[in-house]
């Protein structure tokens, strides 16, 4: 079914100025229920009534100025999270849109255009990212994520001071298989399928990152930074990597659990299901600088106040990313975590191991990737009834 008046013309006025930019949009517009679209028609074309013009007989004719401003209606419509993209919805009783429309009034047809060919560009997320990179407070924090002043894994002494940042692994993730669409399915299969379980469908993640540490690079990167007082993981996760992350790479960070804010249609096995080569590249372009920037222009706390305001019984959140700019993360060793006192595994371990033998596969990574692999002993650990040094 054809889309309401005045979409079509909305939508090819913003094809015209950027298809890439503005594809995931028009996409969305078209995913709505016939209803939604005629509501937001109805919503769009409520700036006809700045727009002046002539009337001949019994049409009205609106000037130049209405087809800019109510293509920058609908783009602000999205911006503003009014017309939304998981699902596709539009809520036409926003309060938003009356301002939307006052200030787009204020604009003159020449200004609507370059404030759309600017947003759709995504130069302003480029822009943003640079800004905040190069920020005085920032750049005076960021200093306190200098590698140089973690631990170096070849003196960590598990019963001495430390600080490190780790990735913690987990043994399998559902990542909803069971209702995925074909193509996202054809997708995991032809990349993943060597770590899909035949049973459960669930991801075996920490088996494919041990494999292949280099996905790292290529990944937003949850970390926390661990020390001898403070040692717990996000769902309490037993071993992982210890990194050696560039200050620059550091995106965010918290003293305990944030929103990343990334679109999770930017990965991989998500931008599958898309069949628009123009959404897609609009979702690997703009979306995931806009979501990179987004965590550059949140303040960085230092690395010493991230880890003074961790609860004892929590655990923080840094958001790193694998690589920019010429700088990447790489892999500075292996941690197992234990118990306190004499060394015993998590209980989780003892299943991990019957499972897929995490004490080879950890120490067979470690020994590929020439790094050593240390333990953290951690009092918030459920230990179960395996002595460390029996495994490693």
């Amino acid at each position: 079914m054809p889309l309401p008046e005045p979409l079509p013309s909305v939508v090819t006025l913003l094809q015209s100025i950027n298809p890439i930019g503005s594809s995931r949009l028009v996409a969305i517009v078209g995913r709505l229920t016939d209803r939604e679209q005629q509501a937001l028609a109805t919503v769009v074309s409520s700036v006809d009534a700045h727009a002046g013009g002539y009337n001949l007989g019994i049409v009205n004719y609106v000037s130049y100025w209405a087809g800019p401003a109510r293509a920058w209606m609908l783009y602000q419509l999205n911006v503003n999270q009014i017309l939304t993209s998981n699902p596709p919805t539009f809520d036409s009783r926003s309060r938003v849109i009356p301002e939307l429309v006052a200030e787009v009034a204020a604009m003159s047809a020449q200004g609507v255009l370059d404030s759309l060919a600017d947003a759709m560009s995504g130069k302003r997320h480029i822009a943003a990212l640079h800004g905040a990179q190069t920020d005085r407070v920032r750049r005076a924090a960021m200093l306190t994520w200098d590698p140089n002043l973690f631990t170096h894994p070849d003196s960590h002494q598990p019963d001495g001071q430390f600080v490190h940042l780790v990735v913690g692994l987990r043994r399998e993730t559902n990542i909803g298989l069971a209702t995925a669409p074909q193509a996202r399915l054809d997708y995991v299969n032809l990349n993943l399928a060597a770590f899909i379980d035949n049973g459960t469908q669930n991801y075996r993640s920490a088996q494919h990152y041990l494999h292949d540490p280099g996905i790292l690079t290529k990944s937003l990167i949850s970390a926390s930074v661990l020390t001898d007082r403070k040692t717990k993981t996000y769902a309490g996760m037993h071993f992982g990597f210890v990194l050696r992350a560039p200050m620059e790479l550091i995106g965010a960070a918290s003293s305990s659990d944030m929103d990343m804010g990334f679109d999770k249609t930017t990965r991989p096995d998500m931008l599958a299901i898309e069949s628009d080569q123009n959404v897609r590249m609009a979702l690997i372009t703009d979306s995931f600088v806009q979501g990179v920037a987004s965590l550059y222009m949140r303040p960085l706390p230092t690395r010493d106040d991230v880890v003074r305001n961790t609860a004892d019984t929590g655990h923080n959140e840094v958001a790193v990313i694998g690589s920019m700019g010429g700088y990447a993360v790489r892999v500075s060793a292996l941690f197992v975590k234990t118990s306190l006192g004499k060394p015993m595994l998590a209980a989780e371990h003892d299943v991990d191991d019957r499972i897929w033998n995490i004490s080879r596969e950890l120490p067979a990574c470690a020994d590929r990737l020439g790094v050593p692999l240390i333990r953290i002993p951690d009092a918030n650990l459920d230990a179960g009834g395996t002595y460390f040094h029996d495994r490693y």
